[in-house]
C-alpha cells in the first residue's frame, strides 16, 4: 500500500522548500503575496499554486515530484531552492 503525499505544505515545509524563514513566509501571507489557505488556526500552501506563483510570467512550471519537499528544518545557509531544482533537472 502506498501513501500519497499531502499536496498542501505547512509554513515550516514551505520555508524549507523556499529557503526562507517561517517569519518571512508569514510576512508574505500577511501581505497576501503568496497563495495560501487558512485551515483552522493554521496555514496551508498548495504545492502547484506555489510552483506557479514562483515562476516568471509566461513560464509553465515543470511538475516537481511531491516526495521531494524536505520535511523538518535545515541549518541557515545550507541548500537552496535553486540547488533542489537543479537536482531535479531544472536549469
Amino acid at each position: 500500500m502506498s501513501v500519497l503525499p499531502d499536496p498542501y505544505l505547512t509554513v515550516a515545509e514551505l520555508a524549507v522548500w523556499l529557503s526562507l524563514t517561517e517569519k518571512a513566509v508569514r510576512g508574505l501571507v500577511q501581505r497576501d503575496a503568496i497563495p495560501h489557505r487558512k485551515v483552522g488556526k493554521g496555514l496551508r500552501f498548495d504545492r502547484t499554486e506555489v510552483e506557479a506563483w514562483s515562476q516568471p510570467p509566461g513560464v509553465v512550471p515543470k511538475p516537481i515530484p511531491a516526495g521531494n519537499v524536505i520535511r523538518g528544518r535545515r541549518k541557515a545557509g545550507v541548500g537552496s531552492l535553486t540547488a533542489e531544482l537543479k537536482a531535479l533537472g531544472y536549469r
